[in-house]
């Protein structure tokens, strides 16, 4: 974890939020005053965003001295700083990609890095002034996010639903970015700020809320063996077993949360992705294949077609939905 002074930016630092927890969306329909659907709690997480979050698995890929250097990169692009003190050149080239879901709010602030004897130079987007305004808006909205989904007493395994079914409701699919050479703002910012994007967009928007209530999560790149089409979802790690999640291809269910905790052959079967073939984290170091992702634990929500609600009860989140056949059924996440 970092800790940030943003000088540059006068108090933006200190951001406050609503302490009311706004409740989420079925159907796109805003349903804040409709008890029956609300996600109950007793009290808002207390979460203070922290820019981004450092996990075991990019420790993996690029080690430690990638860490320090990137580490150095978001305390002097948030501060507006011209410069910083680099260890090593080829990390610069991998800050642009890795920035993206790492810390998203990035990917909007700074237009190029330059390396010359030791030290990254960087030019940026905006002037300070507006980017000042963009830390502080994203900083609203990842903290208005994550409280309004999650609680102190709730587990990783009960934080990482809620943020994904929370998060779902808000999400509309940019098919004009698919087929328009000219938009190509896929980034996460776009999926966290505007709730639109494609993929990329929203599997590195919940894995950047994943990290950021201390879950690991990455995002993970595939081509679909029969279709040649890409793709992109999130890995989450959650009481030390992986599982994939994919919330684009729940957007096509509308209500459901069936593509919630795959397994390696759920996810060959739904969509014919290779795990041999997947890239993990963006880094061309790990496949699927050099991640085991074997637990069904979750395996009763892959029959789930409509959600009709989702309550916190104690030590747990019980999610009632339907299946194909339109029995209503009951599923326990502690």
């Amino acid at each position: 974890m970092i800790v940030l002074v943003l000088t540059g930016c006068g108090n933006t630092s200190s951001v406050s939020i609503s302490e009311t927890t706004e409740e989420v969306y079925e159907d796109g329909v805003d349903k804040s005053n409709d008890e029956s659907n609300s996600i109950k709690s007793e009290q808002n997480a207390g979460f203070e965003w922290t820019p981004y979050m450092w996990n075991d698995l990019y420790t993996q890929i690029y080690g430690e001295q990638f860490h320090d250097d990137f580490d150095a990169y978001v305390n002097a692009a948030l501060n507006y700083e011209e410069s910083f003190i680099c260890g090593n050149e080829e990390n610069t080239w991998k800050f642009y990609d890795f920035q993206e879901y790492v810390c998203p709010v990035l990917s909007v602030l700074v237009n190029d890095t330059s390396y010359e004897n030791g030290t990254c130079h960087i030019s940026y987007s905006v002037s300070q002034n507006e980017a000042c305004k963009i830390i502080a808006a994203f900083r609203e909205r990842i903290e208005k996010l994550v409280n309004e989904s999650t609680v102190l007493s709730d587990s990783d395994s009960m934080k990482a639903f809620l943020l994904y079914y929370n998060y779902l409701q808000k999400l509309n699919y940019d098919y004009d970015a698919v087929y328009s050479a000219e938009i190509t703002d896929w980034f996460p910012y776009r999926g966290l700020m505007e709730y639109t994007g494609i993929c990329q967009s929203f599997a590195g928007g919940y894995s950047y809320l994943c990290n950021q209530c201390g879950i690991e999560a990455t995002v993970v790149y595939g081509k679909s063996d029969t279709q040649n089409e890409a793709h992109v979802w999130s890995l989450v790690r959650l009481d030390g077993d992986y599982y994939y999640m994919d919330p684009t291809f729940n957007l096509r269910d509308e209500s459901g949360v069936s593509y919630y905790g795959m397994t390696r052959d759920r996810r060959m079967m739904e969509g014919d992705f290779l795990p041999g073939n997947y890239n993990i984290c963006y880094s061309g170091e790990l496949n699927g294949n050099d991640i085991n992702v074997e637990n069904s634990k979750y395996e009763a929500l892959w029959e789930s077609v409509k959600v009709v609600a989702v309550e916190r009860n104690g030590d747990r989140v019980i999610v009632r939905y339907e299946n194909d056949d339109g029995e209503e059924k009951i599923f326990e996440i502690r």
